[in-house]
């Protein structure tokens, strides 16, 4: 098990790919892909074999890829198929960790004897939460069945407005 500065020292190397992941599909919470990336690596930022941070294994096989731009390809393939639409339209962290735990992508290793599939990823994301979201830069927040990227420093800047109705504010804009 990796130590937590090992744990944040990855996330912080890979943060820009989950970004880009990220941008590609905004659904996708950045939170999402690094604990779900640590956890497949055991928080080698090489990934095994190298540049895989997903276990992405087409045909069966661990897939090796020469760069992480190439992984990050590979990776919103994999993840835009029809297979996790469930993990791409769950409104929160949480929820998208349940789903991948619940996908093809899990084959069961995202949770231990009598939990929950994705129970681990979300046991690693609300341990980090803080940290991943900061280093995410946006936390969702879900007002009246609708879920909206907040940036984190929200909480921290603004004093004596209710963050829901700087949500909702925000929100009536789209």
């Amino acid at each position: 098990m990796a130590t937590v500065a090992g744990q944040e020292a990855f996330w912080r190397a890979v943060a820009p790919y989950a970004a880009a992941v990220h941008a590609a599909i905004p659904s996708l919470w950045p939170q999402t892909l690094l604990v779900q990336w640590g956890v497949e690596t055991g928080y080698n930022p090489a990934g095994y074999p190298p540049y895989n941070l997903a276990g992405i294994s087409p045909g069966g096989h661990l897939a090796a890829y020469r760069s992480y731009g190439d992984f990050v390809r590979a990776y919103i393939a994999t993840i835009s198929s029809p297979l996790y639409a469930a993990v791409r339209q769950a409104p929160d962290v949480v929820d998208q960790l349940y789903a991948l735990g619940e996908s093809p992508w899990a084959a069961g290793h995202y949770h231990g004897p009598g939990q929950r599939p994705g129970q681990t990823l979300v046991d690693v994301y609300l341990q980090h939460r803080g940290y991943l979201d900061s280093l995410a830069g946006t936390i969702p927040v879900s007002v009246g069945g609708i879920t909206a990227a907040v940036p984190t420093w929200v909480g921290a800047a603004v004093v004596g407005i209710p963050l829901a109705a700087l949500i909702i504010a925000d929100l009536r804009r789209l």
